[in-house]
């Protein structure tokens, strides 16, 4: 029996598939999962690391999202309510880094456009870089998203069915990333 405040976290990892999917687009899993993260943290620290959400395997699975939807430096898949322009948070990305250091670190503009001046101080490492994207293919399976990387053009094509959860009608979508313009 969990304690019922992290009934409510189970219900939200239950929400993504178990390939790690954030199958409403980039921008609810940088909102959503940034502030699991913040909470894991602090239910980290107070309880002296006996209760750490991050050696879950599936956060570590959620945590590879951002590396995994990158179409080019600039872009991310734009798929359900995600926009093309991708703009990672270098305090997510510092922290998921720490957190897992297999994670790729996609290439960021330096920038801060949210309210999250307090996480930015604690978490943003000067230390870590931004990266190119990696040239490897990656599929969610469960999603049925499919990312083939190449090294001037990227296609992502989103098959699966649309009776999912908050649907977007956009089964059958593909985009196609050439010299980073998608």
């Amino acid at each position: 029996q969990l304690p019922y405040f992290l009934e409510s976290i189970q219900c939200y990892l239950n929400g993504f598939q178990e390939d790690g999917c954030c199958t409403e687009g980039y921008g609810y899993w940088n909102y959503g999962f940034s502030y699991f993260c913040l909470f894991a943290d602090m239910l980290r620290t107070y309880t002296d690391g006996k209760m750490d959400l991050f050696k879950n395997p599936k956060v570590h699975t959620i945590a590879q999202f951002q590396q995994n939807i990158a179409l080019n430096e600039t872009e991310c898949i734009s798929f359900s309510d995600a926009p093309l322009h991708f703009s990672p948070q270098a305090w997510l990305t510092h922290f998921l880094k720490k957190q897992y250091p297999d994670l790729e670190i996609p290439h960021f503009e330096e920038s801060n456009n949210d309210s999250a001046a307090l996480r930015y101080v604690l978490w943003q490492d000067p230390d870590i870089q931004g990266g190119s994207v990696n040239l490897k293919s990656f599929q969610y399976l469960d999603s049925q998203w499919f990312v083939s990387r190449h090294a001037d053009y990227t296609l992502a094509c989103k098959a699966g069915y649309n009776g999912e959860s908050h649907n977007h009608n956009d089964i059958g979508s593909f985009i196609i990333s050439k010299n980073g313009k998608g």
